[in-house]
């Protein structure tokens, strides 16, 4: 299984506890993370938020962020 989130931060197994939860409830038996570095763009449109706080820049950097989770 493939999963594309985008974050404030880059993910890895020390500071991920959302998808390594998954992983182990649904029995994959191992994960990766490969992240790319970016920039979102609001232009007035839809608030941005990072880690709770709303974000009214137009424009922030972002971390793409791609989880495989393998049986």
């Amino acid at each position: 299984m493939a999963i594309v989130d985008r974050c404030g931060e880059q993910l890895n197994e020390q500071n991920d506890p959302y998808y390594k939860c998954l992983k182990d409830e649904f029995s994959f038996a191992k994960i990766e993370y490969k992240n790319k570095e970016g920039k979102s763009l609001s232009k007035g449109g839809r608030v941005l938020t990072t880690n709770g706080q709303a974000s009214f820049e137009s424009v922030m950097d972002i971390v793409f962020v791609s989880i495989s989770l393998d049986s």
